[in-house]
């Protein structure tokens, strides 16, 4: 049992951290990293004691925007679940909130199915409630899972349920930006990016009202994918251009970097090989080297490769796609797995073995074939045919 004093003491910590000014400061959050653990500790011994637990959850929901935009989300996951856990059974609206929050981290870790699992729970709780923002939560939760796993149609579903409840409470325009932007990269994922920009330009123009200006920059960079699509570099380079002044602003390390690969690809697009390369280096920093997100990383290696396979530097360009393909099968981003693959086999026949790159590209055409709603998979698919059928028949008219 423990004693008073413990428990005083615990109740004065948690009512410290819960009037820390930081915890929604962004540009507090790089000072907030070096007291971390004390925070989650705090958290973490609230969460056992009944006296203590449920001031301890409400900090536990009021650190999901620190902790989700800093990237702690496998250890903050374990602390929504511990809090899950001793939830008492008819607290069901902080229950939805926590499990909302634990979907998002999960899909953030890849964890698609326990994503799926939580905002599921999530939705039905908010149901049982009569609580039109917790179900709509849970439905944009659920379209953004969706749209990882590439299923387009039901991603729009969820993401238009949830936006037409956002729209009808009025209450909420970042909610509300939030459906609009997952509205817009869906459409990115058809190839229909007239709808695209569209829903991207109606997102951005809700995240200024809110305002939202982290999640505007992320939005326009987004909008800017839409725009070169559509041949408008010039407007795509201004959004950049903007955004990257917000993100230095907020100190967005992670967002500049991302950034910098829509920039390379822009320029890669449009075959300026020299401002490419130069763009996606700055994203490949020291610190993304060291230890960035998975996914980024081998994206920005992916592209490099494919900037420095097009200039025949081919050993180079080989051990890009090798580290690429290992972050996307450790990503579990099975596209871009297949698009790295692509490149590598490209670097393997130009090596000179026509069989170890039919094998890579046989591998890409089965990730591809999975994806049906996907435009870009489609086209690799039509292109990774053409390669296998173009390879294996002079190979067989050597035989």
């Amino acid at each position: 049992m423990p004693s008073a004093q413990f428990i005083a003491s615990l109740q004065a910590n948690l009512a410290y951290w819960s009037d820390h000014s930081g915890l929604t400061d962004p540009t507090a959050w790089p000072a907030l990293d070096r007291e971390r653990g004390n925070l989650f500790r705090a958290v973490i011994f609230g969460l056992r004691q009944n006296k203590t637990w449920s001031k301890a959850a409400h900090l536990t929901l009021s650190c999901y925007t620190y902790v989700f935009e800093r990237g702690y989300w496998s250890e903050w996951s374990a602390v929504l679940e511990q809090a899950l856990d001793a939830c008492a059974e008819d607290d069901l609206a902080v229950k939805a909130r926590l499990l909302n929050q634990l979907g998002n981290l999960y899909r953030k870790q890849r964890r698609l199915e326990d994503a799926q699992t939580a905002h599921e729970k999530a939705q039905a709780l908010g149901s049982a409630l009569g609580d039109t923002m917790l179900i709509a939560q849970a439905q944009l939760g659920l379209g953004r899972v969706y749209r990882r796993r590439l299923q387009y149609d039901l991603a729009d579903n969820y993401a238009s349920r949830a936006l037409a409840k956002f729209e009808a409470l009025g209450i909420s325009l970042k909610n509300a930006a939030h459906a609009r932007n997952l509205l817009g990269v869906t459409a990115l994922g058809r190839g229909d990016y007239e709808a695209a920009a569209t829903h991207l330009s109606q997102a951005c123009d809700l995240f200024c009202q809110a305002p939202e200006p982290v999640e505007y920059g992320r939005t326009a960079v987004n909008l800017s994918e839409a725009l070169g699509r559509l041949g408008r570099v010039d407007d795509a380079l201004e959004l950049l251009k903007e955004a990257a002044s917000i993100f230095t602003q907020y100190n967005h390390q992670g967002e500049r970097a991302r950034l910098y690969v829509s920039l390379g690809f822009l320029h890669y697009s449009q075959n300026d090989l020299v401002e490419a390369e130069a763009a996606f280096r700055k994203a490949y920093s020291p610190a993304m080297r060291r230890g960035g997100p998975i996914y980024l990383r081998a994206v920005t290696e992916m592209n490099l490769g494919n900037v420095l396979l097009q200039q025949g530097c081919i050993e180079e360009a080989r051990d890009y796609f090798l580290s690429a393909v290992n972050g996307f099968r450790l990503a579990g981003a099975q596209t871009m797995l297949a698009n790295s693959l692509d490149g590598l086999a490209e670097t393997t026949l130009a090596a000179g073995d026509p069989q170890e790159a039919i094998a890579l590209y046989r591998e890409a055409l089965a990730i591809v074939q999975a994806v049906p709603e996907d435009a870009f998979a489609r086209r690799m698919e039509a292109r990774f045919l053409g390669f296998i059928k173009e390879l294996q028949s002079a190979i067989d008219a050597d035989a």
